[in-house]
């Protein structure tokens, strides 16, 4: 995880995009407290007119266990991913879960006057995870 401009707040990461099922298209983004939402559906990405990637927009829900409500929070994740990628290889050991792409996360907060010793004591294990996604 690559963290931004401390001004802005914001985290980037690289991460497997993982399937709910072996079978599925629908992404599994959960983390250990909570999950990613999407608010948007994929929103195409060009470059000279070419579609070259697709940007999502997702919500961080924080449940603090699965009998639990879930609130939304200030928390904003960019996925961008690139149009046409190289396949990964699925296996047993991930449960064959694997989609065949990688994306790029951009994580800020919508909190405007956050201050530094706010953002030090953020666990962003808890909203991102150990690796974005849980494995």
């Amino acid at each position: 995880m690559l963290r931004g401009d401390d001004r802005e707040k914001e985290w980037y990461l690289f991460s497997p995009r993982k399937r709910i099922s072996s079978g599925g298209t629908r992404a599994d983004r959960t983390t250990p407290y909570g999950h990613w939402k999407a608010t948007s559906g994929d929103r195409p990405i060009k470059h000279n007119g070419e579609v070259v990637g697709y940007r999502n927009t997702l919500v961080y829900i924080k449940r603090k266990s699965p009998a639990s409500t879930a609130k939304k929070t200030d928390w904003i994740m960019h996925e961008y991913r690139l149009k046409d990628l190289p396949k990964l290889v699925d296996t047993a050991e991930n449960n064959n879960r694997l989609s065949d792409e990688i994306v790029l996360c951009r994580i800020t907060t919508t909190i405007k006057n956050i201050d530094e010793t706010a953002v030090e004591q953020l666990d962003t294990q808890k909203i991102i995870g150990t690796n974005l996604f849980q494995q």
